[in-house]
């Protein structure tokens, strides 16, 4: 178990974050300080290639007979089961006759601990939504079986998510005469109705140093907006209706630093291109700020810049069991 402690800059808020690399399925094991209201979890790991079921189980206790008080269960190719079980029975199941995991592919999981019930994203998807049977503050074990491979299990004890994180990166200039690109592995949950994050490539870690590009999902809008910040002001803004970020979803983004521009692919496609309007060599540092919940950023490389098909396997491997790429420097919340 990692267990890393992040604070945020001009704000009471903050929060500890919890990983833990899975060795083996089954996996027993304790929440750290018991569930609450406010708090997620995030499951990463790939379904196996002859996989006909898996679970995952929140449980009172270590033991097999031990309540559960919220049995997920995800019947590949047939459908999602939830139920609980309680003195030995279960309660009665809900099922929908779909099931958004496939055979030998990655997924991220991401559950919120709500005061009425837990809420299940799958793969950035709002999936189900599970009322509370039993009271949350019992639950205190996770125990995960079935044909999948978990690779890791976080847990995110704040009531609020807000990160406002800083990134010294003097290795982001570099990058983009190299030919590398950014890679920004993420997890997220936002609470609020219009909530929004931002991901600045700024020329200083100072408030008025400028912004080359300016990365804005608004999520309660939708749309996801892109600018660049010079001399005091913002130029004009390009602006994308909807977009692929939902409250409480997991994504990967990754920014390719191209000559003429950056290139954001999220999930494992193309989302859009922003043309530079300042040196990319003057970027020297990235600042994330708003409703999110970040795992790592870093920087990796490829000999050359590549094809929609590509950055969707490269999507894949990120969420294997054993990552090929060549890692440049990655930076762990």
């Amino acid at each position: 178990m990692e267990t890393f402690t992040a604070f945020w800059p001009n704000s009471p808020l903050h929060g500890q974050i919890s990983l833990n690399k899975i060795k083996c399925i089954p996996y027993v094991g304790t929440i750290p300080g018991g569930l609450r209201p406010g708090m997620a979890l995030y499951f990463q790991g790939v379904v196996n290639p002859d996989a006909n079921e898996f679970f995952i189980n929140h449980k009172l206790g270590t033991k097999d007979g031990d309540d559960v008080a919220f049995h997920f269960n995800p019947r590949v190719n047939k459908s999602m089961v939830r139920d609980s079980f309680r003195n030995g029975k279960w309660e009665g199941p809900e099922e929908t006759q779909w099931c958004p995991f496939v055979r030998g592919s990655a997924f991220d999981i991401f559950i919120v601990v709500k005061a009425d019930g837990y809420e299940a994203y799958v793969n950035g998807q709002r999936n189900c939504f599970f009322k509370h049977r039993m009271p949350v503050e019992k639950v205190t074990t996770l125990h995960i079986k079935g044909d999948v491979f978990m690779n890791t299990i976080g847990y995110v004890a704040v009531s609020h998510l807000l990160h406002d994180k800083w990134i010294k990166s003097d290795w982001l200039c570099n990058a983009a005469v190299n030919g590398l690109f950014l890679l920004t592995l993420t997890t997220n949950h936002i609470n609020e109705a219009k909530s929004h994050f931002t991901i600045n490539l700024k020329t200083g870690q100072r408030s008025v140093d400028d912004i080359a590009f300016h990365f804005n999902p608004r999520v309660g809008t939708p749309s996801v907006v892109r600018n660049t910040f010079r001399n005091g002001q913002w130029q004009n803004a390009e602006e994308t209706s909807g977009g692929p970020f939902v409250r409480g979803g997991a994504f990967d983004l990754f920014m390719v630093v191209k000559p003429e521009g950056y290139e954001v692919i999220v999930n494992g496609y193309v989302f859009c291109m922003y043309w530079h309007r300042m040196p990319v060599e003057s970027v020297s540092a990235v600042n994330i700020h708003g409703d999110i919940f970040m795992t790592n950023f870093g920087l990796i490389e490829v000999s050359s810049f590549c094809s929609c098909a590509f950055w969707q396997q490269l999507w894949m491997e990120a969420h294997s069991l054993h990552h090929p790429l060549k890692i440049m420097y990655m930076y762990q919340f």
